[in-house]
């Protein structure tokens, strides 16, 4: 990546802020460890490499709040856009687009986190690799709160052409449209040990609620949604049409 490299890790022992005091040097674009509050807003990530988020890394006692920002063309074995681990993301009005990772995580992936997606879109990213889960986003025992956005055309090659929760994660979606994604199984959502809630916050008529899949296909099991061993599945004001599987065109179940 030929932009600058902004590393914010400080160091434990003297307050110095550098390189060196990063734990990990991931994130190819900025890397945010022990940060506190970051901002970033108003910006353009793209065509950048790193190990675990290819353009963003929060890690340990950071709080992101990013917003009106486009993450694109960026490549991670986990995480291709972004990656937040221990720590919080507010992720607000931003575009994810092109992204890719190998094992999980076209776009984001998220590992002990607290994230909220709010008027975001997910679109065109990709997890090629064998077992990859999470096309769009990737959650391993984290809670992920997303709101009126937009998850479109994400692909994984196993699990959750859109979303896959796993571990013991959270979701709650509030109002998203969840189309044209594929998978093996999950075209839309894969739920492993892991809870779901869909639901309508909003007396707005004109505003959607809940998970709305449609078109959504997998090549094996649950076309719109794949559930195993959910802890809790709570959906209300959502539509599944038009997803293609075979069982469980909708939804394939296994409690």
């Amino acid at each position: 990546n030929d932009a600058a490299v902004i590393y914010p890790c400080r160091d434990s022992t003297n307050g110095v802020w550098s390189t060196a005091a990063c734990a990990e040097p991931s994130g190819g674009a900025l890397h945010f460890y022990s940060a506190g509050e970051p901002r970033v807003t108003d910006c353009e990530l793209s065509n950048s490499t790193g190990s675990l988020g290819g353009a963003v890394a929060a890690v340990a006692k950071t709080r992101l709040l990013m917003s009106e920002c486009t993450l694109s063309d960026n490549r991670a074995a986990i995480g291709g856009a972004v990656r937040v681990t221990l720590a919080k993301l507010v992720s607000n009005n931003n575009v994810y687009v092109a992204n890719q990772a190998e094992q999980s995580g076209g776009a984001l992936f998220f590992l002990s986190a607290t994230a909220s997606l709010t008027g975001d879109e997910v679109s065109r990213n990709r997890v090629p690799g064998a077992g990859g889960a999470g096309g769009g986003l990737d959650s391993s025992g984290s809670t992920v709160t997303i709101r009126q956005s937009h998850l479109l055309s994400n692909v994984a090659e196993n699990l959750g052409g859109a979303l896959s929760m796993g571990a013991s994660s959270t979701l709650t979606i509030d109002g998203a449209e969840i189309e044209h994604n594929s998978a093996t199984s999950g075209g839309g959502i894969a739920l492993q040990a892991s809870t779901l809630k869909c639901e309508r916050s909003s007396e707005d008529e004109s505003a959607s609620g809940g998970c709305n899949l449609r078109h959504n296909a997998a090549s094996n099991s649950g076309g719109g949604l794949f559930v195993k061993s959910a802890t809790h599945l709570d959906i209300a004001d959502s539509e599944i049409p038009d997803n293609p599987a075979d069982p469980g065109g909708g939804v394939f179940a296994d409690l």
